[in-house]
């Protein structure tokens, strides 16, 4: 019980390098099925504090879920692509992460039910409706906010999170 409250460990990454640690425990099939774009933004994001681990499997769950989404849409290989921007907040910063893909959208009732512990979109048979609902309680345990936008079926979807980050100094001593 007592490993269950240990803080979230914080470690100096870049996000070009994150995300090619995510893509590289998707199954071979969702990998497949995108063409995987790091924005430049991610490049140009420097070296961040993050919890590494915990956004590392939540990219995971956004790729894992866009394959899916592409699949849907009946295209045989389907576009994501991941941007990054550091915000001003309050005294810090934080990072918005968008990865937006081509697939078959997010219809407008669904929108805010997506995060449901249980509610999904796809067959009971191979889902239990619980990665976004676990990506959306662990970002928010972290002090963060996860959210869905689309403009309907056919139109794709970008998935949102915005993490507080630890000073960029810190990162950078970190990472010398």
């Amino acid at each position: 019980m007592r490993a269950t409250r240990n803080e979230h460990v914080i470690e100096s990454v870049q996000l070009p390098e994150l995300l090619a640690q995510s893509i590289e425990v998707v199954p071979d099939a969702a990998r497949q099925r995108l063409l995987i774009e790091a924005d430049p933004s991610l490049e140009a994001a420097g070296v961040l504090s993050v919890p590494r681990t915990v956004l590392r499997l939540v990219l995971q769950n956004f790729i894992i879920n866009a394959a899916d989404a592409v699949r849907d849409s009946g295209q045989a290989q389907g576009r994501l692509c991941v941007r990054a921007e550091i915000l001003p907040a309050g005294e810090g910063e934080d990072l918005h992460l968008c990865c937006t893909d081509d697939g078959i959208g997010i219809a407008a009732e669904h929108l805010e039910r997506i995060f449901e512990k249980g509610f999904s979109t796809k067959s009971k048979d191979s889902n239990f409706g619980i990665g976004l609902h676990w990506c959306a309680n662990t970002v928010g345990a972290l002090g963060g906010r996860i959210w869905a936008t689309s403009e309907g079926l056919g139109r794709g979807a970008s998935l949102h999170i915005t993490l507080p980050l630890a000073s960029r100094e810190a990162a950078s001593a970190r990472a010398a």
